[in-house]
């Protein structure tokens, strides 16, 4: 499912940055931005949602020029009449603002709840960040808005260290477009041939793996099981890590 997903959405967007807003450092709103949707996260605890997730606060991000906003709802265990009632009053600020309000990863149970009290249909609610990002994609795509190029080779590195008995294989910049494929396949092999029996790959600064990284790792790791080396990767951030696991390799590869 994921890789059908993927192929609809431009790597490039997909890159996100997770912050706290300016100004809502007490409120420690977790967020992160896509294009001009502004993603928060619940994050599960009843007492700190209610206390960070308000009307004035949403009305704060929206001043900022979040037009759009995504409330993520997957550490949500269930959901109170006060849940409800403060869920109420934020569709009712963006309303107000002109601004859109969307969920993403509600869990079933919260959704009964939603439906129960006869206001699920106030909601665009979709499965998942990515089900959401491909519709909004297609809807900016559509509208005729204009879209940022994807990075040149020249912010793209990979560098190798040996660290013991194992090879660091360092990557800088998102993993997509074949180009960028080659290069570190280039490295790995080279790796490969010169001996190495354990290679890590360090994603620390890889913000993104599109469906040409995701190929690009799968070659690797089969050109790696040959030779009974292992290869692993490590420093993943959580939107790589998901992408890799969805696609049935992330296992194979340590995560």
């Amino acid at each position: 499912m994921a890789e059908n997903v993927l192929a609809n959405v431009d790597a490039h967007y997909l890159i996100f940055n997770i912050k706290e807003l300016t100004g809502m450092k007490q409120a420690k709103l977790q967020t992160k931005k896509f294009k001009d949707a502004l993603f928060i996260r619940y994050s599960g605890n009843d007492e700190e949602d209610l206390r960070t997730i308000t009307s004035e606060n949403i009305k704060k991000c929206i001043e900022e020029n979040n037009t759009v906003l995504v409330l993520d709802l997957e550490s949500v265990k269930h959901f109170f009449s006060v849940s409800i009632s403060r869920l109420v009053e934020v569709l009712k600020t963006t309303e107000r603002m002109n601004a859109r309000l969307y969920l993403v990863n509600v869990p079933e149970s919260v959704l009964k709840v939603l439906s129960m009290v006869n206001i699920i249909s106030k909601f665009k609610i979709y499965r998942s960040d990515y089900e959401f990002i491909s519709q909004y994609e297609q809807e900016i795509k559509s509208s005729g808005a204009s879209v940022p190029e994807a990075g040149s080779m020249d912010d793209f590195s990979v560098s190798r260290e040996k660290q013991g008995n194992r090879e660091i294989v360092r990557i800088t910049d998102s993993l997509v477009e074949e180009m960028r494929g080659y290069k570190l396949l280039d490295e790995i092999k080279t790796a490969l041939a010169q001996g190495i029996k354990n290679i890590a790959l360090d994603f620390a600064n890889v913000d993104y793996v599109d469906s040409v990284g995701i190929g690009v790792l799968m070659a690797a790791y089969n050109a790696a099981i040959e030779k009974g080396v292992v290869i692993k990767v490590e420093n993943a951030n959580d939107i790589v890590r998901q992408i890799l696991n969805e696609a049935d390799i992330g296992k194979q590869l340590g995560l």
